[in-house]
């Protein structure tokens, strides 16, 4: 069993991709109304202003489109499907033994 992190919940992922495109967002349209088409980043390289802005309103796009399916997790299988899903995981079909040496062997 997997141990549950914090940063796999559906809610905290959501908000870092809001807050995410907010800054980016607002940071773009910051420098625009300051008469600014380029601005410095953290480590000092030049950032286009209406690239950020492109990014966090892609950002928020995203994010309102795929509100629902954004973080969605396969539902944990039991008893008969469970078993067939492992099978089906264990299975090498003949195809995927290409990598083995032949021995001349049927």
């Amino acid at each position: 069993m997997l141990k549950y992190r914090f940063w796999d919940n559906v809610w905290f992922a959501r908000a870092m991709l809001l807050f995410l495109g907010l800054s980016l967002l607002g940071t773009g349209l910051r420098m625009l109304f300051g008469d600014q088409l380029l601005y410095a980043n953290y480590w000092g390289g030049a950032v286009f202003a209406p690239f950020a802005l492109a990014m966090g309103a892609l950002l928020l796009i995203i994010l309102v489109i795929k509100w629902n399916r954004l973080t969605e997790r396969e539902p944990e299988l039991k008893g008969k499907a469970a078993r067939k899903a492992r099978k089906a995981k264990e299975y090498r079909s003949t195809i995927d033994d290409f990598d083995k040496p032949w021995r001349g062997q049927r």
